[in-house]
């Protein structure tokens, strides 16, 4: 009889447990099932009221103030993540950076004070949530997505708890931050690791085609490579990259190496790919102008040219120059 419980009172003692944090709990389940949810500021906005009224109405708080901060929270965070990333941003809003560190912990804040807590409590929870950078904990594969956000959760309340503010209040801002934002990089860090597609590309020597696949998923640096192998000048941009043939084949024939252009060409895409696999800094993927160097000049150096071979580092072959340059011949790129 010690193990039954006909007053129902050891599941009454576990609701009452739960119930604050349903809000951390729904997010979660928002990561797995509802992949849509968070792609667009309205999808989001939508999500986070309902989550955030659901929330409310189970805990017999303000359903409309619950809605309004749930809409805020997730439309504030998915538009942080749409615009300090990886692939467009540099310096404040470079992904990871202190700008975004900086944006998750005034909406944090924020979100604290219309909860009723204090704006400190708050920033400190979002911005040291943001700044451990679940992902790279956890991982960005799509099946920890719902680890992802209940590991944000216990780090946010952690955090929150121990700076002086509510357990509840940071964990489902934390929740939050993860869903609508966090998830979001995951899933384009996931899109930049090479396909299976793109590795049969080439596998079967395909270059061209390698590199359109590439830049359909996002890789930047892919798109201007494809504008060296097919060496149009249909555009400014493509008349740039694509002097990078007349430089190899007049840096060859002055030092006297014969080379193959296809040669050069397979060389550098399985090169580019070794990198992207082993890339781990910034959106694991994509990668930083350093590295786009480091490997052509491994590449160019193998086939007995100088490192200023290279386009991106054409005064001193060094791996700092690619970075003076890189806003020339590497827009996108990472910036980790």
């Amino acid at each position: 009889m010690s193990y039954t419980d006909p007053s129902g009172f050891f599941f009454d003692k576990l609701w009452k447990a739960i119930k604050p944090f349903i809000g951390a709990i729904a997010a979660v389940v928002v990561s797995i099932y509802c992949q849509v949810c968070g792609a667009t500021i309205w999808n989001a906005a939508m999500t986070g009221a309902a989550i955030g009224a659901g929330s409310a109405a189970i805990n017999g708080g303000n359903i409309l103030k619950g809605a309004l901060i749930g809409a805020f929270s997730g439309a504030t965070f998915q538009q942080i993540g749409a615009n300090f990333n990886g692939a467009e941003g540099s310096g404040f809003f470079a992904e990871g950076g202190l700008g975004h560190i900086a944006a998750h912990g005034i909406t944090g804040g924020v979100t604290s004070v219309l909860q009723g807590g204090k704006f400190g409590h708050g920033f400190l929870s979002a911005g040291l949530t943001k700044a451990l950078n679940i992902n790279n904990i956890v991982g960005t594969a799509a099946k920890d997505a719902g680890l992802r956000v209940a590991m944000a959760a216990v780090v946010g309340g952690t955090i929150s708890k121990l700076t002086g503010g509510k357990f509840t209040n940071g964990a489902i801002t934390a929740a939050f931050a993860q869903a609508f934002n966090g998830e979001q990089q995951a899933k384009k860090a996931e899109s930049l690791r090479e396909t299976p597609e793109q590795r049969k590309l080439r596998e079967a020597g395909d270059v061209e085609g390698y590199y359109k696949a590439r830049a359909a998923a996002g890789d930047s640096y892919a798109a201007r490579a494809l504008m060296v192998v097919q060496d149009l000048c249909s555009s400014v941009d493509a008349c740039i990259m694509s002097l990078a043939n007349f430089g190899l084949k007049g840096t060859a024939l002055i030092n006297g190496v014969k080379i193959d252009m296809q040669d050069v060409r397979l060389q550098l895409m399985n090169k580019h790919a070794e990198f992207v696999e082993g890339d781990n800094l910034g959106v694991p993927g994509l990668l930083n102008p350093r590295q786009i160097a480091e490997y052509h000049h491994q590449v160019f150096n193998g086939l007995g040219l100088p490192s200023s071979t290279f386009g991106g580092t054409p005064l001193t072959g060094t791996l700092w120059e690619a970075d003076v340059w890189d806003p020339i011949w590497c827009k996108g790129c990472d910036t980790q």
